[in-house]
């Protein structure tokens, strides 16, 4: 049956809409319907379908669904400048290589997603790269999306708090060694709001004949921060 006014009209769009978000994509509501402020996110009322709700309730749910929570809130915290100290090694036996960067990290989108901009150097090479993390109010997992100017891919994870201090992030490594990919995951560790430890771990044979591990097995970098003086 076709909606027959403007008012009806309305509200079986926006009860699509929010069908459509709810069961397909993360939201991330930008509409001006939702303020700025930090708010605690509240799932869909029990039993009560999308049909079935009114056109206040709907806009109700789009707009807390879409608003920043505590997770955000933690991700804030790290707002502002920081100097990085980055250690890396290619294989499980291969030496440690450190190097020295800077890390300039902002909130978007009224608190919704944490923007890192990083500064380092790989292999004797300045490269720049930038984070993006969020933390998606639907599957409750958090999420990042890294790109450096050392290549073209965009490595995407999903991560889990786990205990108090640490989130754990996996996702799959794609590259000319394993191009149909293989598990790498890495772990971030909050000592303070001004000291945070990143280990990446990668999927790596213990020796050349060894078969490829299921799980990533080998720590190949470290990421040290502690909040710059301003």
């Amino acid at each position: 049956m076709r909606p027959t006014s403007s008012t009806t009209l309305s509200t079986f769009v926006m009860k699509t809409l929010l069908q459509i978000i709810l069961t397909a994509v993360p939201v991330a509501a930008t509409s001006s319907w939702i303020t700025s402020e930090l708010q605690e996110p509240v799932a869909q009322e029990p039993g009560k379908a999308i049909h079935e709700m009114s056109e206040m309730e709907v806009m109700e749910l789009m707009m807390k669904m879409g608003a920043p929570g505590e997770e955000h809130k933690q991700l804030a915290k790290s707002a502002g400048k920081w100097d990085v100290t980055m250690g890396m090694r290619m294989s499980p036996d291969a030496p440690w290589e450190y190097s020295k960067g800077s890390s300039k990290i902002t909130m978007i989108m009224g608190g919704r997603y944490m923007v890192e901009q990083t500064t380092f150097e790989m292999m004797g090479m300045e490269t720049k790269g930038m984070l993006v993390q969020g933390f998606d109010n639907l599957s409750k997992k958090y999420q990042t999306m890294w790109i450096d100017s050392f290549g073209t891919r965009m490595m995407l994870s999903e991560g889990e708090r786990v205990g108090k201090d640490q989130i754990v992030y996996r996702g799959t490594m794609k590259d000319f060694v394993t191009p149909e990919g293989r598990p790498y995951k890495y772990v971030i560790t909050e000592k303070s709001d001004d000291h945070t430890i990143m280990e990446m771990y990668d999927t790596i044979p213990e020796t050349p004949e060894a078969p490829m591990p299921k799980e990533p097995n080998v720590v190949v970098m470290k990421m040290e921060y502690k909040r710059a003086a301003e």
